[in-house]
């Protein structure tokens, strides 16, 4: 039912003549396939979840979480086989949308298409209209390709920028790049090129919800002139929500902030498209009916092969890491107890050591270093009686960061030193990355900067030339942090704004609130409290939504110091005594946090 508003319904026939003007272009993602028989992402991580047996809370909330799918799928490609599940791409019927398109194709009425979908529906729709490949239109594929890509040869280009369900290894290696955030610069070019002016002046959104975090919201967000004029489609179906909004009134999930022209409709896509499609003449409308598939079949399929091929422990350990990448830790750490006890039940006692090395870095992440300490070393056990080095490897690590948050630097220079030295025999440049980032952070506690920047820095260019993105900005941050402690305050800010920046788009909470309070204490020192302050308020939210007490007690014991420097002493002490009731609990008596915690407590007491 269209809108009872004579001015909205002027306004959206505005909108749509102003589309049949002249050749547009289109960025269009899962929703335009949604009634091809294809699941969108709740849908398909609904069923993992249930094949997962996960109770209907524990599915809230990790879809809630908003992880993304191409972060999913890397953590499963990492563990096990996903051809099965990735062929679902391959099924399904062309619907109204992908004929809409192939008409646009065919009458001259579109330049570019960019799809974030891994299908050939669009494909499938212009065959059935008797288009042909590379003469009516162009594929790009692959991230090779997008190099050669021409915007203005005359027929339309169209761009599958997450690849595609034909190619399912490069669909696979793209997937990696987006879910390690791995710059890819021809990628970046696309999406550039995509909102050009001068190349694509009008671009229609559909079916797209803007959640490519990780590497196509961050380009479009720093696109600050010659932008496209943008239309995006916003599909809802209570006609009392009709309307039509300039581009950047929303705040949330919106990478068009610096876009000066654009408009954001929020209406049912179908009636769109069919308006759209009487508009520009096309011939005779006619909508497509939903398809079905039978996709669940695949997924069904995928997971007796995988759990044949592991364990019954399986989902378990997918569940706990996918809770603890989400900051979930006492779920991580029921999930990783269950996949523990059926290990032992089967007698296999790698996935028994992996597992309880994991749980041991769950106890540390919640500051239970004492817990943490007795599963590690159970671990490291496990994988010395199994000879397996690259599990004794990465639990050495975990050994001596648990050490270093305790306090004890010697020890764990120590256990990082042993670790560097066993990856760097077997040439793991993965392990050997991670640990002089953390040889680098015990530096740095040491005071010894020089050294600190120096294995930083070559951790940090380990990183990027293996695209781990969640390395490289814990680098950044560790670089910024020894350029503080040299006195170059402006150098670590602009540092830490860098990492901070990397650590949002990867949706990494925990490690975002200690970056706050490392940047907050910058500008503490440079006395611009009010910036000091909003940090700390900040990484204290997240920290109380996580249950990070570590973190907790670091933000309240920054800002007392704050307001003591701003002569409110009252506030000052009230957040001292929260710290030190904090660090009293999960600190050993000589740890330097909890010394300094009751020495400011002490000090209004003399």
């Amino acid at each position: 039912h269209i809108k009872p508003d004579a001015n909205f319904n002027d306004a959206l026939q505005t909108l749509i003549n102003r589309l049949a003007e002249q050749p547009i272009s289109i960025l269009c993602g899962a929703g335009i396939s949604y009634n091809s028989g294809l699941p969108v992402v709740h849908q398909f991580l609904e069923e993992i979840f249930t094949r997962f047996e996960l109770p209907d809370e524990e599915k809230t909330i990790l879809h809630s979480t908003e992880f993304p799918f191409e972060a999913f799928i890397e953590m499963l490609q990492k563990e096990c086989e996903t051809d099965e599940l990735l062929k679902i791409f391959r099924d399904g019927k062309y619907n109204t949308n992908h004929l809409f398109i192939a008409y646009l194709i065919k009458n001259k009425k579109v330049k570019n298409i960019v799809t974030t979908n891994f299908d050939e529906l669009i494909e499938q729709a212009c065959k059935a209209l008797g288009l042909e490949e590379s003469k009516d239109y162009r594929v790009y594929r692959t991230e090779s390709e997008f190099e050669e890509i021409n915007w203005s040869c005359g027929i339309p280009n169209l761009i599958k920028i997450h690849g595609c369900s034909s190619d399912l290894k490069s669909m696979a290696i793209n997937m990696r790049m987006v879910a390690n955030q791995t710059d890819s610069v021809n990628k970046i070019s696309v999406v550039r090129n995509l909102f050009n002016r001068e190349l694509n002046p009008v671009v229609l959104i559909a079916g797209y919800s803007c959640s490519d975090v990780f590497d196509i919201s961050p380009v479009i967000e720093r696109i600050k002139e010659n932008e496209s004029e943008v239309i995006l489609l916003e599909h809802i179906t209570n006609p009392d929500n009709y309307r039509i909004e300039h581009l950047t009134k929303q705040q949330h999930k919106n990478p068009f902030l610096s876009f000066r022209n654009g408009k954001r409709l929020f209406f049912p896509a179908d009636m769109f498209i069919e308006g759209l499609w009487r508009t520009l003449g096309l011939p005779e409308y006619s909508f497509v009916k939903r398809a079905e598939t039978n996709w669940r079949a695949n997924i069904d399929r995928w997971y007796n092969f995988v759990v044949d091929a592991n364990s019954r422990a399986f989902k378990h350990h997918i569940c706990a890491r996918l809770f603890y990448s989400t900051g979930y830790y006492n779920l991580s750490e029921h999930h990783y107890d269950k996949g523990i006890g059926i290990a032992f039940e089967l007698h296999d006692y790698k996935t028994a050591a992996s597992e309880i090395g994991n749980l041991g870095m769950n106890y540390n992440a919640l500051g239970k270093y004492k817990e943490a300490k007795l599963r590690i070393n159970t671990s490291l056990d496990l994988y010395r009686r199994l000879g397996d080095t690259a599990g004794e490897t990465v639990h050495l690590q975990n050994l001596g960061n648990i050490y270093r948050n305790e306090g004890n630097y010697t020890e764990a220079e120590r256990l990082l030193l042993s670790s560097i030295k066993l990856a760097e025999s077997e040439g793991r440049a993965s392990d050997i990355c991670k640990g002089l980032g953390n040889l680098a952070l015990v530096y740095n506690l040491t005071r010894d900067f020089k050294k600190a920047i120096e294995c930083a820095e070559k951790g940090m260019a380990i990183a990027r030339e293996l695209g781990i993105k969640q390395s490289e900005s814990s680098q950044l941050a560790t670089i910024a942090q020894a350029y503080f402690g040299m006195g170059n305050a402006s150098k670590a800010i602009d540092l830490f704004e860098q990492s901070i920046k990397i650590i949002r788009q990867m949706k990494d909470r925990r490690n975002e609130s200690m970056a706050l309070i490392n940047l907050a204490v910058v500008y503490r020192e440079k006395q611009e409290f009010h910036k000091s302050l909003k940090c700390l308020s900040e990484a204290l939210q997240i920290a109380l939504d996580l249950g990070t007490v570590q973190n907790e007690g670091l933000a309240y014991f920054n800002m007392g110091q704050n307001y003591l420097f701003m002569s409110q002493d009252s506030l000052a002490l009230h957040y001292y005594k929260k710290a030190l009731a904090i660090f009293e609990k999960i600190h050993p008596d000589d740890h330097p946090h909890l010394s300094a915690a009751r020495n400011m407590v002490a000090g209004f007491y003399e």
